[in-house]
Formats: C-alpha cells, sequence, structure tokens
C-alpha cells in the first residue's frame, strides 16, 4: 500500500536534536525503569555498540602513521574504461607480504584519488579445476589498513560485470568483490569453562582457568548446545517446529565477543555487558577471538551495475551478483562517508566486534540487502539513507523512486548487541532479521516500511529473531498489500512458517501507517502511535553511561544526505509546509485542484494558468520573461523555488502559458515528481552560464508511446531527443548551456521529471540557495476524504470498504 505524504518520511531521517523534546513531553515508562534498575525494566543496555564502544569516532587516518599506497603509483588509472584489477591484485599482494612480516598488520593507507577504478569485469574471472568461468574475491589479510578515497562523490570503485556464482541454483553464492578480513584459525582454542550463571546486563563470568586470557584480549563468549529444556527456554514458550532444523541439530548458538577488562580471582570482566544470561549447566565456554582491529574504508563510492528489474529470489542476478564489500573477523573497524551504487549487497560484517558502519549513502537499482551485521556482536549501523529505486516486489506493476533494497539494514546469524540508528529505508522494504539466531537488536529512531514476510531468513534457520528486538521511536512510512491482506500485524504466526519472531519491545512506534499488532505478541508497546522521550535510546543510554552525547553522535545527526546526493532540485522530496500549502490551496479556490489520475493516484493540477504568452517569436534563452512561478498557496514551494514554467513550441518559437491541468504534482510514493503532462510543456532554469551542465533525471510511465524530454539553449551530450529503451530506470538527459541566458526543457507529451541538477565548469554542483528543509511535526486531523477531495465524516468504520485519505495519506478500509 502507498500513500501520499510519504516522500519527507521515507527521505528524510529526522531533523530533531538528540536530546531535544521535539514538541514531544511524554519520557517513556519504559527509560524510567531502565534508569531506575526497575525488576519491570525490559531495555537492555546498547550504549557499548559500535567503534571503541560508541566513545569515539576514528581518528583522521592520516594522524596514525601508516604508509600511504597511491594506487595510481602502481598501476591503476582512474581516468581510463580499462581494468584496474591486475594492478590492485599486485597491490594487495605487497600489502599483505608486508601484513604477515608484521604480526598481521599492514599499517597501510591504500588511497584512491579521484577517478573510476575498474576493479571487477567479466576478463577478470578464470577458469576452475571443473572448466568453468569462475571469479575471485580480492582478499586483504590485515589489520591497520585503511581504504580511502578523495570523497565519495569522487572516488568510485566499480564492479562492471557480475561475480559469477559458485552455484547458479545457490543464488547468493556470488564472491564479494572485496574482503578486508582475519581469516581465524582452526580448532579454536578454548580457553575456560564458565562455572557460574551471570544474569543479562553483568559484565563478568566465574572460570574454571584464566591463564590463557589477558587484559585487552579479544575473546568469545561462545554457547552451543541442542539441550531441548535449554530451547525451550530460548523460545520463551514458542513452539518448536519440525522445520527449524537448525535449532534441533546444532541447539542454541551463541557467540558473544567481548575484550577482557580484568581477570582474577577466578573471574574474568569484560568491558561490554552481557546481552544474554549464561547458565554454566548448558557448557558455556570462553574461547579465543583472532581479529584484526583499525580497519577503515571511507571517502568512495562502489558502484555496480544491479538488474533494473530487481525480484526477491529471482536468480542468482538478483540475489547476489554485485556483492562490493564485506568485513570478516575485524574489530574496532568502520566504513564511513561511502556510498552504494546499483549493488545487489550492499555491506556485510561478519564474525566482527564493535564495528561501525555510519554515514552511508544507497543509490541506483535496488538489489538484495543494505547493511547487515551477521554473527558479530555491538556493530553500530547508523545513518544510513537508502535511495535505491526499482519496482514494487510483491506486486511487481509499479516501478518507484527510492523503493529501497529488499531487506533494509539488520542482522542475520549469531548477531548480537546491533544498534540501528537513525537510518532510512525505502517504502517497500523492511529491516531484515534474517535467522540464525540473531538476538538484542535496537532499531532506533528509523524510519521505513513496516511489511510482514520481508525480514528473511530460510525456514530451516528460523526463528527470524530471538529475544530482545527492541524497536524505539520507529516511524513506519508504509506497509505493502501483502501485509494488509494478513493484518493484523503477528511477530509469530503459528499458520505462516516464515514468520517467526519472539515478542519484542516497542516503544513511541508512529508515522504514516497505524500498524496494529496482534494482542499478545509483544513484550511492550508503549505509546503507540506517539513518539517518546528520550528521542533516541543509543544516545540517551551513551549520554548516561558517558556524562554527555559523544561529539561524533551529534555530528552524525546533522549529516544532510539529501544534499551528499549533489543536485540542484530534487523534485521527490517534498517538505511538510509545501505539502500543507497545496492542501490548503486545494481546499479552496485556489490556484491548484486536488484529483486523481488514471491509477487513482492522488494528484494536485494547476487550477489557472501560469505564465504569460509572448507576442512574438522567443529564443529560449530569453523565456524567463514570460514563463511564471509554481506558486501554491501565495508562496514558491521550496521542492521548486527559482524555477519558471510555460508552454514553449520551439519549431515557431512560440511562448504561451501553462494550460490548466496540465502541470501535476505527485506526492505519493509510486510517482514523486513533477509530470509534464502536455506536449511543449516547459521547465525553465533562468540565467545560467555558457558551458555550465544541465543534469535531468526523467521517466515516461504510463505510455508504450516514445516519449522524451528536448532541451533548448543547451549542447545536447545524453539522453535529450530520445527515448529510454525502456521504462525500468530513470533517464538521465545532460547537456552543456550554449549561451548565457535561460535554458528550457520541454516535454515530447506527459513525462515524469525527478531532478534538476546544475554543474559549473569544474563539475561543482550549484545550489538553488534555498534553506533546507525540515520535518515538522504534523497535526492530527479527523476528517476523512475520498481520493477525490471529497469529505466523507471521520468514522472510517461507517464507510465501505476502500481507500480513503485522512490525515493526508491513505488509509485503508478492508
Amino acid at each position: 500500500m502507498r500513500y501520499r505524504n510519504l516522500l519527507v518520511s521515507i527521505l528524510f531521517t529526522t531533523t530533531l536534536p538528540l536530546m531535544a523534546d521535539g514538541g514531544v513531553s511524554n519520557t517513556a515508562i519504559a527509560w524510567q525503569q531502565f534508569v531506575n534498575r526497575s525488576t519491570d525494566n525490559v531495555l537492555l543496555d546498547f550504549s557499548f555498540a559500535g567503534y571503541k564502544h560508541g566513545e569515539v569516532a576514528p581518528a583522521d587516518v592520516y594522524t596514525l602513521g601508516y604508509t600511504v599506497y597511491d594506487v595510481t603509483k602502481y598501476g591503476l588509472d582512474g581516468t581510463d574504461d580499462l581494468s584496474d584489477r591486475a594492478a590492485f591484485d599486485r597491490l594487495v599482494g605487497e600489502i599483505n607480504n608486508k601484513a604477515r612480516k608484521n604480526g598481521g598488520q599492514a599499517n597501510a593507507i591504500i588511497y584512491f584519488p579521484a577517478g573510476r577504478y575498474i576493479l571487477h569485469t567479466s576478463a577478470d574471472n578464470f577458469t576452475n579445476s571443473a572448466g568453468k568461468l569462475a571469479s575471485k574475491t580480492i582478499n586483504i589479510v590485515a589489520g591497520n589498513l585503511i581504504i580511502k578515497g578523495a570523497g565519495r562523490d569522487k572516488t568510485q570503485l566499480v564492479m562492471q560485470d557480475p561475480n559469477l556464482p559458485k552455484n547458479p541454483k545457490n543464488m547468493w553464492t556470488s564472491p564479494t568483490m572485496l574482503s578486508i578480513r582475519n581469516n581465524g584459525e582452526k580448532p579454536v582454542p578454548v580457553w575456560a569453562n564458565v562455572t557460574a550463571n551471570a544474569p543479562k546486563g553483568s559484565f563478568e563470568v566465574a572460570v574454571d582457568d584464566t591463564k590463557n586470557i589477558h587484559v585487552g584480549d579479544w575473546v568469545t563468549l561462545h554457547l552451543k548446545n541442542n539441550d531441548r529444556a535449554l530451547i525451550d527456554k530460548e523460545l520463551l514458550g514458542q513452539p518448536l517446529y519440525k522445520t527449524m532444523t537448525n535449532l534441533i541439530n546444532e541447539g542454541v548458538q551463541v557467540v558473544d565477543y567481548h575484550q577482557v577488562a580484568a581477570v582474577g580471582n577466578g573471574k574474568v570482566t569484560f568491558k561490554e555487558p552481557l546481552m544474554h544470561a549464561v547458565e554454566s549447566q548448558y557448557g558455556w565456554t570462553i574461547q579465543n577471538y583472532k581479529c584484526f582491529e583499525n580497519v577503515g574504508v571511507e571517502d568512495v563510492t562502489f558502484v555496480g551495475d544491479a538488474k533494473p528489474d530487481f525480484k526477491h529470489h529471482g536468480s542468482w542476478k538478483d540475489d547476489g551478483a554485485y556483492k562490493p564489500l564485506d568485513m570478516v573477523r575485524l574489530a574496532n573497524s568502520w566504513v564511513r562517508r561511502v556510498a552504494f551504487h546499483s549493488v545487489s549487497e550492499a555491506l556485510t560484517f561478519t564474525w566482527c566486534a564493535n564495528c561501525s558502519a555510519y554515514d552511508i549513502l544507497i543509490t541506483g537499482n535496488r538489489g538484495h540487502s543494505s547493511i547487515r551485521s551477521q554473527a558479530s556482536s555491538r556493530v553500530f549501523i547508523g545513518k544510513v539513507s537508502d535511495y535505491s529505486d526499482g519496482i514494487y516486489n510483491d506486486t511487481r506493476n509499479a516501478w518507484a523512486k527510492s523503493v529501497g533494497q529488499y531487506h533494509a539494514c539488520g542482522v542475520s546469524k549469531q548477531s548480537i548487541g546491533t544498534v540501528i540508528w537513525n537510518c532510512a529505508w525505502g517504502v517497500d522494504a523492511c529491516f531484515e532479521a534474517h535467522a540464525t539466531q540473531p538476538r538484542a537488536t535496537l532499531i532506533d529512531v528509523c524510519r521505513g516500511g513496516l511489511m510482514q514476510l520481508r525480514c528473511g531468513g530460510d525456514k530451516y534457520q528460523l526463528p527470524n529473531h530471538l529475544d530482545d528486538l527492541t524497536l524505539w521511536n520507529l516511524y513506519v512510512t508504509n506497509t505493502s498489500l501483502q501485509t494488509l491482506k494478513m493484518l493484523p500485524y503477528r511477530w509469530w504466526d503459528n499458520n505462516n512458517i516464515w514468520i517467526k519472531m519472539l515478542p519484542p519491545t516497542i516503544v513511541g512506534i508512529h508515522g504514516d501507517y497505524d500498524m496494529k499488532f496482534a494482542d499478545g505478541q509483544t513484550k511492550r508497546d508503549e505509546s503507540h502511535g506517539t513518539p517518546v522521550l528520550p528521542h533516541s535510546l543509543y544516545a540517551e543510554q551513551l549520554k548516561q553511561r558517558l556524562g554527555h552525547v559523544p561529539t561524533w553522535l551529534s555530528e552524525l545527526e546533522r549529516v544532510d544526505h539529501v544534499s551528499a546526493l549533489g543536485k540542484t532540485w530534487i523534485f521527490n522530496f517534498m517538505a511538510d509546509k509545501d505539502r500543507n500549502a497545496f492542501e490548503t490551496d486545494a481546499s479552496g479556490v485556489g490556484k491548484w485542484q486536488k484529483t486523481t489520475d488514471n491509477g487513482n493516484n492522488p494528484v494536485f493540477q494547476n487550477a489557472s494558468a501560469i505564465g504569460k504568452a509572448g507576442t512574438e517569436p522567443v529564443e529560449a534563452k530569453h523565456l524567463s520573461q514570460y514563463a511564471g512561478k509554481l506558486m501554491v498557496n501565495n508562496m514558491e514551494p521550496t521542492f521548486a523555488r527559482g524555477l519558471l514554467f510555460c508552454t514553449y513550441i520551439p519549431e515557431t518559437k512560440t511562448v504561451k502559458p501553462v494550460s490548466i491541468g496540465k502541470l501535476r504534482i505527485y506526492t505519493d510514493a509510486e510517482r514523486q515528481a513533477i509530470n509534464l503532462n502536455a506536449k511543449n510543456l516547459a521547465i525553465v532554469i533562468p540565467n545560467l552560464k555558457a558551458g555550465q551542465t544541465v543534469i535531468v533525471g526523467c521517466r515516461s510511465v504510463t505510455s508504450q508511446n516514445p516519449r522524451y524530454l528536448d532541451a533548448h539553449n543547451l549542447n545536447v551530450e545524453e539522453g535529450f531527443g530520445n527515448a529510454a529503451p525502456n521504462n525500468l530506470q530513470e533517464q538521465i538527459c545532460i547537456g552543456k548551456v550554449a549561451e548565457d541566458g535561460d535554458v528550457a526543457i520541454t516535454s515530447s507529451n506527459g513525462i515524469y521529471v525527478y531532478s534538476i541538477t546544475i554543474k559549473d565548469k569544474d563539475g561543482n554542483t550549484l545550489p538553488t540557495s534555498i534553506g533546507h528543509t525540515t520535518l515538522t511535526r504534523r497535526q492530527h486531523n479527523p476528517n476523512i476524504y475520498s481520493l477525490n477531495g471529497h469529505y466523507l465524516g471521520t468514522n472510517i468504520d461507517k464507510l465501505p470498504k476502500g481507500l480513503y485519505i485522512r490525515d493526508g495519506k491513505k488509509i485503508g478500509r478492508l
């Protein structure tokens, strides 16, 4: 199901300060119970997640004293279209050799200057022992190792072709392009047996041997036991199904990595609290954890070529062809200021501890998954904005902007203590809980879709998630048609083999869709429909522990990913004040009318002409004297401020006003665009300079006939004047300004425009000089309207089944 006011909620993470009230005055009971250590407390302390337990950010890498390896000095060329793989393999071999001779420490920065470096093409594949073509991972086996670019808008690391799967029927078997890892050890040394019970939240365990355990060591608190009584305890009373063979055969598996803070008197004290209770009778042990530290990836964009028509489990090309990066057996490591474009899977942390991934963009064609903590402890995943585009997976009948990776940020396997903070995922996505015993996950002040059957996981490895899943101030932007058919929302469904989550703690869930949960299926569902204080549980727990919110987290909260997209105007982001202005204008005798299109999507269209007619032929570069502003409720909306509109017939150089009903503004998730709904309708960009570059993102959606944009006063380089080969992707049109003056972008017929970008001669994006939009809290309006805007009362239960609008969003009565 898709809603008309999703734009801000999908694409903007909150701009409310971490500790501010933001208009909310209700402090959560759950928080008070945590602070007071009440016996009714349901919250764990998640504040130890992330690099260095969230206390500091990684240092500027150039202060570390590592040797800098500029890849252009080693044969890589970021200016051509040739593969750099062979040269990079040689450099990686040199660094791996250095690390082997230095106790695993590379003490190296691999620096990629601005450019486009192709690290995998089909020519890099090899013939394996079976005589078949195969792909190979680039393995960097080292600690104290940094991959550094010149900026995510400047340095690209490219997978030009897919990595081939080991078995096409096993759609996940394509190797990762780049893996930074410790290869571990077999057998893993067992240092001690745990000899006494320890509750959640404690920091120490009693053991039978401490001689091999030292302060500063990394160790694994480990359990693997298939005792049926233990399994029953782990399931908290839920039934064990015969299909849950991983749990039946392998048993309860806890893999919890810790750093040792103290050793003595037969006890080991950890720096981090336990997030699973220890019962010594079941055979808990302390094992060695072999890992590398201080590995970072920053200031680059990984570029793949994911299918434009992604389908979950459609083929290996859908699920795993483009996996650019993973990190394995690393502690206190990070990925930051990075983007992923058109990838199948963005990033996975496997067998890692206290790693951070933050300030991350995901764009291009949607793929399988986002950022994942897999069998890892206390990973922090923060400020990830997923703007990937594609087809709605369930219905397959609509392409949309920002549908998101199929699985959003989340967890898999025996992950524990993961924090997913201030992330925004798409309208056709849901957080990931991919089975094989993840537990203790905090999803904190995030926004995105919430859907049944989207968390992931093989039926043999269920449940999807065990105890202590915590959703704090989650803003729900959307749900799926499939979910609507299954309401109320169930976390554990005895009639559906795939839906198996233990009761979560949910506090302050709210948003564009009011999700109703089945009775008795949550540990806590507090303040349903209204956000609570503290705004962020992770930030407040850090503040309680440290006495302040760390600077790095406050700075991260202020990161503007909309600006990071590098576009001048983005029409699929609409601020609340703009949307409210359209609603107000359309409710009276104003300049805009609210209606629906042929697909029953709500849309605003101009109810009065825009611009004026010329009295003589007009060159495109002089159109601004006739074109008019887009005005709504006596104001110029921020998303289109500075642009002008008219009708321009280039053959006769005739300029006319925009006729009534021909300029349309969509705010629902499927459209999210300006619609030029007539031939020769023009967007006029005034006062440009010769040599500047104009880039326009557009798409023809509803017609099989060729539709495209034309450009006037532009020397066309790409796209303009030609229809896209299909409507499964946004078409990018590029040209350079021919002469000083105005530029006109006109439609061959109805077409959707998503963005306009102006770059100067040096390639810098020019701003519109408008202020950044801010998120405001909308006042509740109980009035219900038809999709055509007719008032129907306030009681939805008295209306027939169908779709309606309330509070500026679609609601359904089924």
